[in-house]
Parts: structure tokens; sequence; C-alpha cells
């Protein structure tokens, strides 16, 4: 039983979400490390336009698991068993906001940010499948988690991933 790093799948997963986005990936794409569910002032990094934004994948827990995805309970188990990581792979973008009027933004602008939402939600999936392509048995998706900012003027959401890292 050969097994994966935990920096080399965290990297493949970065570059994979990266490549996936292309040609508008916001002005952020990389590693998030913190127990925020998404890094802070995703929405501050000096893109514009569909470049406003951030893209992370994030550890979010690690834990040994004989027997994936359930994790080890007992302790002779949980000092030899191989790990498991969980992963967030998300997105936020900008979203449209009132104009220096204070006038709300139209339709079309909303409509428009609910296809890149859309967009990026299914970017996100596909970098999930694109780095783990025939290992279903040692990947488990959760579900998509909607983020965002409390004014909300930055939002998206995230994938839950667990991989084992046993390959």
């Amino acid at each position: 039983m050969s097994s994966r790093d935990l920096f080399t799948t965290w990297a493949s997963l970065v570059a994979c979400l990266c490549e996936q986005l292309d040609p508008a990936p916001p002005c952020f794409c990389g590693m998030f490390v913190g127990a925020a569910a998404m890094p802070p002032d995703s929405c501050l990094c000096g893109g514009t336009g569909d470049r406003c934004g951030t893209a992370w994948v994030g550890l979010a827990s690690a834990y040994p698991s004989s027997a994936f995805p359930t994790p080890d309970v007992t302790t002779r188990g949980s000092c030899t068993a191989p790990l498991a990581w969980r992963f967030n792979v998300g997105v936020v973008r900008c979203q449209p906001g009132p104009g220096m009027s204070g006038k709300p933004p139209g339709e079309a602008a909303y409509a428009l940010a609910a296809q890149r939402a859309a967009d990026d939600l299914e970017a996100a999936y596909r970098t999930i499948e694109c780095c783990f392509p025939g290992k279903p048995s040692n990947v488990l998706l959760g579900q998509w988690q909607p983020l965002g900012n409390p004014d909300g003027l930055c939002a998206g959401g995230s994938w839950p991933v667990a991989v084992w890292s046993v390959v």
C-alpha cells in the first residue's frame, strides 16, 4: 500500500482549481491556511470585474483512517492508520452592489453574478474530478456550502472533500 503526502495532494488540488477557473480566474488562486470558512478580505485582492475574488484550497481537518472515510477512534489503530484529509475547495467573487448614487444594480447584473457563481461551483467540482481520476473509493465529496461576507458584496461557496492518503 503506497501513500500520497499532504502537501503534494494540496498543491495538486490548487493547480487543478486554478486551471479549471481559466480563462477568468479571480485575482488570487492558491492555498489557504486557517480555520475560517473563507480567506479574510477575499474580495479585496485588487481584481476588477471577473477577476475580483478569491479561489482557494484550505485544509479543514486531518484524521487517521484504516477504513476510509471513517476516522479511527482507538489508540492502537490511530497510531498506525493511514491519514485522511478534509479540504475545502472554494471560490468567492465580488457581487453587484449599489452604485455611488445608492441605486441597486439591475436584474442583468444579478443574473451575470448568478451565472458566474454557477460556473465557479462547476469548476470546483471538476477540480476534484480531475485531481483524482479513477479513485472514487479514496475521495468523498461533501455538499456545496454557500459562503459570503455579511455585506453580501463577496459571495460564492466551497466543496468539502475528504481524501485518503492511500493510493
